[in-house]
């Protein structure tokens, strides 16, 4: 009895080893890409959504740039993926890290464009069957297009402080 019971917990333990080893192949094949599509409106934001919202069915902002951060609260954090909506506002980003679609990953979304507002939401990556609506409002950015150099900045503001220290 406990020779049989035995060879069944193996099997049982081969197979699930053989199914997470097929899911693991499958997912690292099948490279995750965020999905969704930038509409222009008065009340900007960026939303997931369900793939039936019928806001993905509007007509979108053409030429948005979408940057996709891991882990924005370190001190610099990694680009994952870059993207630009179409001519019909729609995006497909594809993200490079590892398990992009069914781990938790913390991100923050990026949406600019000329004479727009940019619009920046932190949040856990959805999976593969959500998608994301991003509202931009016409505007002056207060984000400056180029992204500047942290550390220069960070010793621009230091500068008057270490100088004190000088004296």
């Amino acid at each position: 009895m406990h020779k049989i019971s035995g060879r069944v917990n193996r099997l049982r333990a081969a197979g699930l080893l053989a199914l997470l080893g097929g899911f693991t192949f499958l997912t690292a094949c099948s490279p995750y890409k965020l999905r969704g599509v930038v509409i222009e409106g008065n009340n900007p934001g960026i939303e997931i959504v369900s793939q039936s919202d019928p806001r993905l069915q509007q007509p979108g902002l053409p030429s948005v740039d979408v940057e996709v951060r891991l882990d924005p609260t370190r001190f610099s954090p990694e680009v994952i993926g870059k993207g630009q909506s179409g001519r019909d506002g729609s995006f497909a980003v594809p993200i490079t890290e590892p398990g992009a679609g069914f781990l938790i990953l913390d991100v923050e979304v990026m949406a600019r464009r000329e004479r727009f507002r940019s619009e920046v939401k932190r949040f856990d990556l959805p999976g593969g069957g959500k998608r994301l609506v991003i509202t931009l409002q016409p505007g002056k950015d207060a984000v400056p297009l180029e992204n500047p150099n942290i550390l220069e900045d960070t010793m621009r503001e230091a500068e008057p402080f270490l100088r004190r220290q000088d004296h």
